[in-house]
């Protein structure tokens, strides 16, 4: 067990070092049949290994972890509602259903710890009284982004991995979509910009 743990920590440091280099290796036909899921299912089991996540208490619905900290059992269950509710229509509307199970941090408000927990679905403390950001909106566009990581083993370029996530968040929560022939939009980027 120590040594499988010291192989995904260290493939997870490697990865956050040497992306580029790494994502070649990854991306060879043996690694994406064969070991992607494997490693992949480790790093989300044991990448949050910090001492905060440890602080946090859990709550496990039908298809989310939740993990949270400040907020009550009760806010706690409107999220996971939230998130079941919206579990369905992503997983239709992508055609997938994930292979591991996604997890949702709710993060105190005003902490550091927004940042150290980056792949998991996160939410501000404050999302259950906010009426612009609803909890459905942030958990459909995190766990689009969860979705296509798994689709693509990780080798999806930002701009697309973003158009997909809102996407598919606006298709959730019903907003007006973007046009593109509504001539309010002054500018429009060439994929070469959206690559660089």
């Amino acid at each position: 067990f120590f040594l499988l743990s010291l192989l995904v920590s260290g493939t997870y440091w490697l990865y956050s070092h040497y992306d580029d280099y790494l994502n070649q290796i990854l991306s060879t036909e043996y690694m994406q049949n064969k070991i992607w899921f494997k490693v992949n299912k480790h790093l989300h089991n044991y990448s949050f290994h910090d001492l905060n996540i440890k602080t946090y208490r859990k709550y496990d619905s039908e298809h989310f972890t939740i993990f949270f900290k400040t907020i009550d059992l009760n806010s706690v269950q409107i999220i996971a509602r939230s998130a079941e509710k919206i579990y369905k229509p992503v997983c239709e509307k992508m055609t997938y259903n994930p292979k591991l199970k996604p997890q949702i941090v709710i993060v105190p408000n005003g902490t550091e710890d927004y940042n150290e927990f980056a792949g998991l679905i996160r939410l501000p403390d404050k999302i259950i009284n906010e009426t612009i950001a609803t909890p459905e909106t942030i958990i459909s566009h995190e766990f689009t982004h969860i979705i296509n990581r798994e689709l693509t083993r990780e080798n999806l370029v930002t701009w697309l991995d973003e158009g997909i996530a809102v996407y598919i968040e606006t298709f959730i929560s019903g907003k007006e979509r973007f046009n593109i022939e509504d001539k309010k939009y002054d500018y429009t980027y060439h994929i070469d910009e959206l690559e660089n």
